[in-house]
């Protein structure tokens, strides 16, 4: 069923399929883009049916319309994060994080305050569920004495000696059962 445009801007169902070209209430394309050049043009030949501003709000609702149905066209996917080497580094790399963390004795909300992250964003570091920024991870190890070394390849012996201690003893009560 196709449609036209009469005066109140509504559509109505088309009786007749063949109108001539130029006729007064032309069906509109499906495409919106074609859609608003059809309502320009019919503002020229049609000078009754539309007026310029119900020309514009209405192309701009076609646009609207099209760029909304694009947005959502495609189904919300759930993101899965990359399983493998890379996957195990990242949940490695944010577990020693929070060793270091933990061994120091400071919060989340302070460490996230001082790197100017939210806490959340700090939890996925820790947990694994992001990537930890790197530039983020050097700003830690720069205040708190941490070795990047530590943080990203698990060197113990890089570590001051009584960071080398808590984190041994945290990591013995992650290990019990």
């Amino acid at each position: 069923m196709s449609f036209r445009i009469i005066r109140n801007m509504r559509p109505v169902a088309k009786r007749n399929a063949a109108l001539p070209p130029g006729a007064k209430g032309r069906s509109l394309p499906r495409d919106p883009e074609d859609g608003a050049k059809a309502l320009k043009a019919s503002k020229g030949v049609d000078q009754g049916v539309m007026h310029g501003s119900q020309t514009t709000s209405r192309a701009a609702k076609l646009s609207t319309s099209k760029k909304r149905s694009a947005k959502f066209a495609e189904p919300n996917k759930l993101r899965v994060m990359t399983t493998g080497p890379q996957a195990t580094q990242i949940i490695a790399v944010g577990k020693r994080f929070l060793y270091a963390r933990l061994a120091l004795g400071l919060k989340q909300k302070e460490v996230a305050e001082f790197l100017g992250f939210t806490t959340q964003t700090v939890s996925g570091w820790e947990s694994g569920r992001r990537q930890a920024d790197p530039i983020a991870l050097v700003r830690f190890a720069n205040r708190w004495g941490v070795s990047l070394d530590y943080l990203y390849r698990g060197e113990k012996a890089t570590l001051r000696h009584d960071l080398f201690t808590e984190i041994e003893k945290i990591e013995a009560v992650e290990a019990r059962p």
